[in-house]
């Protein structure tokens, strides 16, 4: 069960989605790069039941940096999200293409109220 009040407004930018939340030592935008993933160790491998589920545990693990979301629902209507504790600018050799999952990084500690 999630212990923090999270209160959030989602944006939708093309492939960029925006988050005002109540993680202010992360705030920034949240940049999806679909069809890609970064193939670096795991933090944590979670389900969810859907992308902003993904985000939030990411948002709420210390060590994770961007993830890996399934492009898919698996048969219990599911999403499997690979927590990182890098991202593509760290590991840029470790970026590829891929048809069943999304990347997403987050970009921290962009001040939000200049674009809304």
């Amino acid at each position: 069960s999630m212990k923090a009040r999270l209160t959030f407004t989602s944006f939708f930018f093309h492939n960029r989605v925006q988050l005002i939340f109540s993680f202010p030592q992360k705030a920034g935008d949240i940049l999806k790069e679909d069809n890609h993933s970064l193939d670096v160790s795991v933090v944590a491998t979670q389900v969810a039941r859907d992308i902003f589920e993904c985000i939030f545990k990411c948002l709420r693990n210390p060590f994770c940096l961007s993830l890996n979301v399934a492009a898919f629902k698996d048969a219990t209507g599911q999403l499997r999200c690979d927590l990182l504790s890098s991202d593509k600018h760290r590991n840029p050799d470790d970026f590829k293409s891929n048809d069943s999952s999304h990347y997403l990084f987050i970009k921290v500690g962009e001040n939000l109220s200049e674009e809304v």
